[in-house]
């Protein structure tokens, strides 16, 4: 083999591990990643680990873990104090 010969081989194995790597992408637990190519959304989510694409394309990732949240203190600004026809049973008076 000639010097140029390995240069030029050396160059593509370069150009192809810079390839490979930009083509992967890792998504978090409890997330899911939505690729993006040039503005078009892509039709599948990607799901949680690993996943390889298009090396031009972005990923967002979204959150879709469960949050629990609790509401301690609740006021009605109206007269009845939420006794709406419908949504809570009325008193007989």
């Amino acid at each position: 083999m000639t010097l140029k010969s390995i240069i030029i081989a050396s160059i593509c194995g370069f150009i192809t591990l810079i390839g490979g790597i930009s083509s992967c992408h890792s998504v978090p637990s409890g997330h899911v990643g939505v690729p993006r190519l040039f503005g078009k959304v892509y039709s599948a989510p990607l799901p949680e680990g690993m996943n390889f694409l298009n090396p031009f394309a972005t990923v967002v990732d979204y959150d879709c873990r469960e949050e629990a949240f609790t509401i301690d203190d609740i006021t009605f600004p109206s007269q009845d104090q939420g006794a709406l026809p419908g949504l809570l049973p009325e008193t007989k008076q």
